[in-house]
């Protein structure tokens, strides 16, 4: 009844090559030994440097991103996670080293880009001020470096801060850390 199934990676042949498709979505769902089991994980690594990989489709049902899920799959341009997906934990670097980043961008609003109803993954805006949204659990690592943001305002939904959160964000000269914050990463500021 609690057995979930993950997605752990692809395999390359002796040749270099590998059965992944250009454009990959993930099942909500799959079947072994006569049951269904949802897909609620994207183990570390699992489509790390991936050859192939240009666009990527997740299921409502993902809940764990895990860390460098993505990293240097060079070619990876299109990234659609469902606005309804709710992470429980979303890892380091995901989806550094691929171009997904630009098109997560584009897609945002203000500057801030928010996979699923609840990871800030990155503040790409220009405003001097940036406040947090309720809904907002999970802040990426790295997800404000080197913006020029001045004051930051997070929310009571703020357990943690990351590491490298705010790295390099030479202007910020403010930041609102609600009592919950329970943990703060190392090199976060």
């Amino acid at each position: 009844e609690t057995m979930t199934a993950s997605v752990t990676g692809y395999e390359i042949d002796e040749e270099g090559n590998t059965d992944i498709p250009a454009e990959l979505v993930i099942p909500s769902e799959i079947e072994y030994d006569g049951k269904n089991y949802p897909v609620r994980i994207v183990s570390d690594y699992a489509f790390s440097e991936c050859p192939t990989l240009r666009k990527i489709t997740l299921p409502e049902t993902i809940e764990y991103m895990g860390g460098y899920a993505f990293e240097s799959a060079a070619y990876l341009e299109t990234v659609i996670i469902p606005e309804t997906i709710e992470f429980t934990e979303f890892g380091t670097n995901v989806f550094d080293g691929t171009p997904a980043l630009g098109y997560l961008a584009e897609n945002s609003e203000d500057g801030a880009v928010i996979l699923g109803k609840n990871v800030l993954f990155a503040y790409l805006g220009d405003s001097k001020s940036y406040t947090v949204p309720e809904e907002i659990d999970i802040i990426a690592d790295s997800c404000f470096f080197l913006s020029g943001v001045e004051e930051i305002i997070l929310n009571s939904n703020i357990t943690e801060i990351r590491p490298y959160t705010f790295a390099s964000c030479r202007n910020l000269k403010e930041i609102t850390i609600p009592e919950q914050v329970m943990y703060i990463g190392p090199n976060a500021f």
